[in-house]
């Protein structure tokens, strides 16, 4: 009888180590924090369902964001600047209003005047935001996403 007792007791500590450890590892999951994208960032890769630009040169440095701490975004648009506020929820980062100036700017390519129709606006919907050393990446569920760098 105490060789049984001893192996029910041990289940039962084994039982309870685990769910304390299990406990623990959620704990740390859930209290993960996303990085800040706070500073200037720079566009330097598009991927879109209809069109992709990967040539810096395209990009040109003329389309920006920077995220304040105040919640204010703001930045380039081509020859325009835009501005608005923020929020982060969870990993998930949206700009629901944008207001911009109207200078008629030049697009050379098609896939430039139509990076140009979505940016900033595409935010509106919310996009993931994964920020890794100098790099920011904004994706949206449908796998289109933007990457800038600082």
């Amino acid at each position: 009888k105490s060789g049984e007792r001893q192996t029910r007791m041990r289940l039962k500590l084994g039982t309870c180590l685990s769910i304390i450890t299990l406990v623990f590892l959620l704990a740390g999951c859930a209290n993960k924090e996303i990085a800040s994208p706070s500073g200037s960032w720079v566009l330097i890769e598009v991927q879109n369902q209809t069109f992709s630009i990967r040539n810096e040169d395209q990009l040109t440095r003329q389309y920006t964001i920077t995220f304040e701490d105040s919640q204010r975004a703001h930045g380039h648009k081509a020859c325009n600047r835009w501005q608005g506020t923020f929020a982060l929820q969870g990993n998930k980062v949206l700009i629901p209003h944008v207001s911009q100036t109207k200078k008629l700017c030049r697009q050379r390519s098609d896939e430039q005047r139509k990076l140009y129709h979505s940016f900033p606006n595409a935010l509106s919907q919310g996009a993931t935001l994964s920020v890794e050393e100098n790099k920011m990446k904004l994706e949206w569920d449908n796998g289109d996403y933007w990457l800038f760098s600082k």
